[in-house]
């Protein structure tokens, strides 16, 4: 199944990450739950990319 968030905002959620920022932030400003961003962080470290 597709994941239903672009390529550019899962991207662009990872970054506002890694600059140092929280993922209780992130998923405050980008409206997206703390679980699919735990998700895409994992899918991240295991294969270099969202």
């Amino acid at each position: 199944m597709p994941s239903p968030y672009s390529y550019d905002l899962r991207k662009g959620v990872i970054q506002y990450i890694e600059s140092g920022k929280r993922i209780i932030e992130a998923s405050q400003v980008f409206n997206i739950s703390r679980k699919v961003i735990y998700d895409w962080k994992k899918l991240k470290k295991e294969t270099g990319d969202v």
